[in-house]
């Protein structure tokens, strides 16, 4: 009972550095847009100093399908990224509500990251409320 309990400590404590070591920003994202008026959902991931992208392994976002929003896409891989730099890199997806009402936008960010001594696979929810007046 113990031994677990000292696993769990330590794998809850790793997750927390991983998580610790980006952030994903969707603050740029269109939130009020008109019905049929064509919005953007941007994802940037910014990357701390102490880790690195994984360049060579794939890098995809899925978008769930929704009855509300029409995406030009729904699943994008590293060509669809629109900035890369150093330490961040981000997608921008064009979307037009089709309609009105408070809704949400979800999917799903997956991308390795290395930091030294060991590379891990980065899976994150994606979310983000939209209003469509």
């Amino acid at each position: 009972m113990f031994r677990t309990i000292i696993l769990l400590n330590i794998l809850f404590c790793s997750l927390k550095i991983m998580a610790a070591e980006h952030t994903i920003d969707l603050s740029q994202s269109t939130q009020v847009l008109k019905q049929k008026e064509q919005g953007m959902f941007v994802i940037e991931v910014k990357i701390k100093p102490q880790t690195q992208l994984n360049e060579e392994a794939p890098i995809k976002v899925e978008l769930e399908k929704s009855k509300v929003f029409q995406f030009t896409k729904t699943l994008l891989g590293k060509e669809d990224i629109q900035k890369k730099e150093k330490s961040s890199f981000q997608f921008q997806i064009p979307f037009q509500a089709l309609a009105t009402g408070k809704h949400e936008i979800k999917g799903e960010i997956r991308f390795y990251m290395c930091s030294p001594g060991a590379c891990k696979v980065i899976k994150e929810p994606l979310s983000i409320k939209i209003e469509v007046n």
